[in-house]
C-alpha cells in the first residue's frame, strides 16, 4: 500500500509544508501569512492557504507530521522569546483544527537536534534526488520548505 505523508513546519509568517508519495517528495511550498495583521489574522490566513494545499493534492489517504516548538532551557536558542513559541503553537493547534487527518507532532530537536540551519539545509538538499530537488528549486533558500521537507525525510526514515 502507498504512503502519503504531509509534513509541516509552522511559524507565524510562513508555513512550509511537503507532501511525499512512496517515500518520495513531490510536492511542497510555503504558505504566507497576510503582512501587517494581528496574529490571528495571519493563522488563519495561512491555514486556510494550507487546507487548499491539502485539498488539492492526491486523494490518497494522508499521514501528517508537524514540527511541534519547544522552549529551550540552554544555548543560544534559550534567548527566543517563549510568545513567540506560544504563538506558533497556536499555529498547530489551528493547522490540527482545519486538517482531518492521523497527525504525529515532533519537536525540532528530536529529527534535527541543535544543527544551524545552513548545515542542516544543506544535509536535507543533498538527501534528494534531482526530482526532488526540483520540487525545492524555488525555496531551496527558505528554512520553513527545507524544514518542512527534512522533517518529511526524517519520520520516512531518509535523514538518519
Amino acid at each position: 500500500m502507498s504512503r502519503d505523508l504531509f509534513a509541516i513546519d509552522p511559524a507565524t509568517h510562513a508555513t512550509g509544508w511537503a507532501q511525499f508519495h512512496d517515500k518520495a517528495l513531490v510536492r511542497g511550498g510555503v504558505c504566507q501569512a497576510k503582512k501587517g495583521v494581528p496574529l490571528e489574522a495571519r493563522v488563519q490566513s495561512m491555514t486556510q492557504a494550507l487546507g487548499g494545499v491539502w485539498y488539492e493534492g492526491s486523494p490518497l489517504a494522508r499521514d501528517v507530521v508537524i514540527e511541534y516548538p519547544q522552549v529551550y532551557k540552554h544555548g543560544a536558542a534559550a534567548k527566543a522569546d517563549p510568545d513567540d513559541v506560544l504563538a506558533i503553537a497556536l499555529v498547530v493547534g489551528a493547522v490540527i483544527g482545519r486538517l482531518s487527518a492521523t497527525y504525529q507532532l515532533v519537536r525540532p530537536a528530536q529529527w534535527k537536534g541543535q544543527v544551524p540551519k545552513k548545515v542542516m539545509n544543506t544535509r536535507v538538499l543533498d538527501r534528494l534526488i534531482a526530482s526532488e530537488r526540483a520540487v525545492c528549486e524555488a525555496g531551496k533558500n527558505d528554512n520553513n520548505l527545507l524544514d518542512a521537507v527534512g522533517l518529511g525525510l526524517w519520520v520516512l526514515g531518509r535523514l538518519r
